[in-house]
């Protein structure tokens, strides 16, 4: 792919040996810098949950340009530079998708969370739903408490290893709903979100993408001293 599918700018990445090899992310160098990258994992509810992006403006501007604004193409950009890892850390789990409003669901047309596990392939499974479409965003902090019988299991399964994702971790009510409604199903539960508010970031546990760019580019450089 030769286009950022963020900004729409072509060449992205150069035409370098280095990047033809190495630099296989989707969206350009610039629009990825915009998106924290600081893998985190904090305690929320007694849950111990991974998270990888920081949600702040520029993370919530793209998710709602990919959920509210129905732009399915940025569904892959989420675990583009993620997917290896991901696959890698959790290879022998069951992904569980948290679930989403479904009214939400049939405007847009498609589950955004699936959506972006199907665009690299990997299997998920959808075994909760929303009893009616209150949206989080919609409720102050301790009404949020609420979600814990706002979601039902739609189907038995006995699992072994289930890892739970959902797209952002605020107050932590989804992941703890769904922890009691797995509790005596699974062998092994573990919870990761996509991105996390920025009040449980940790400074000592963290993956700056400032680090991963420079020496993105002092790779660059040096293969242009060797002329690659």
């Amino acid at each position: 792919m030769n286009r950022c599918l963020y900004c729409n700018q072509e060449n992205i990445h150069g035409s370098s040996l280095f990047s033809y090899l190495f630099n296989h992310d989707i969206i350009c160098d610039s629009c990825r810098s915009l998106f924290r990258i600081k893998r985190n994992v904090f305690m929320l509810n007694g849950l111990k949950i991974e998270g990888i992006y920081v949600y702040d403006d520029n993370f919530k501007n793209l998710l709602l340009q990919y959920k509210e604004a129905n732009d399915e193409a940025l569904a892959p950009i989420f675990l583009s530079e993620l997917r290896k890892d991901f696959l890698i850390r959790y290879r022998n789990y069951q992904i569980v998708l948290a679930p989403s409003s479904k009214n939400k669901e049939n405007i847009r047309g498609f589950n955004h969370l699936k959506l972006m596990f199907d665009s690299y392939g990997i299997d998920t499974l959808d075994l909760f739903e929303k009893m009616n479409n209150v949206n989080q965003k919609d409720l102050v902090f301790d009404d949020r408490k609420k979600i814990l019988d706002n979601i039902k299991l739609k189907k038995e399964n006995k699992l072994k290893k289930v890892l739970v994702v959902d797209d952002v971790v605020t107050s932590g009510y989804t992941m703890l709903a769904i922890s009691k409604l797995l509790a005596e199903k699974c062998d092994e539960i573990k919870y990761f979100t996509l991105a996390y508010n920025k009040k449980y970031e940790k400074n000592n546990s963290s993956i700056s993408l400032d680090l991963i760019m420079k020496i993105k580019e002092k790779s660059k450089n040096y293969c242009k001293m060797l002329k690659l």
